[in-house]
């Protein structure tokens, strides 16, 4: 059996993003390029928002501040299907489900407001409003997990320039 894995990438300073699908271990078939709407796409995070067992996108705008969602058809093609803002220069994004409802969540450091988002996904096949907590000065990047082993998310939020880590126990339990 051949596992392959797509790729896709935000192309920053276009409003495109690349999907490049598994040929095979090592190679892949010519990528098709999405209009996502926004400006200057700077992260891009995969999951199934909508429960329908395809594969979905969201993509973050560094300048505009927004977030646009791209629902999957589940043959590699995708279509924008709703916008929404957030805060000033997303870094970095990522999508876990930790509230445990069944429903992927977006979490994004935005660099200028120093602030970590968590957008609450639902049923609608969009997110509730973001909800910010402060961070360190300029944030860089998040991580998720168990950091104290009594099963419920914690969040990491690495600072840039203030040069620590913002600690976030028990996301949403």
């Amino acid at each position: 059996m051949i596992i392959s894995l797509d790729i896709s990438v935000a192309n920053c300073g276009d409003d495109t993003v690349s999907v490049l699908l598994g040929k095979d271990k090592i190679n892949f078939r010519k990528s098709a390029t999405y209009t996502v709407g926004i400006s200057s796409a700077s992260a891009v995070v995969s999951g199934d928002f909508n429960n329908d067992m395809k594969i979905d996108l969201a993509v973050s705008d560094k300048w505009s501040k927004t977030i646009n969602a791209l629902r999957g058809y589940g043959n590699g093609s995708f279509k924008t299907v709703w916008h929404c803002n957030i805060g000033d220069k997303p870094h970095d994004m990522m999508t876990v489900d930790f509230n445990n409802d069944i429903y992927l969540n977006l979490i994004i450091a935005n660099y200028l407001t120093n602030t970590v988002g968590v957008l609450l996904g639902n049923e609608s096949e969009t997110f509730q409003l973001q909800k910010n907590y402060s961070t360190g000065y300029k944030p860089l990047s998040i991580i998720f997990g168990d950091l104290n082993n009594d099963r419920k998310g914690d969040l990491v939020v690495t600072n840039s320039i203030s040069q620590d880590l913002s600690v976030f126990l028990n996301v949403y339990q």
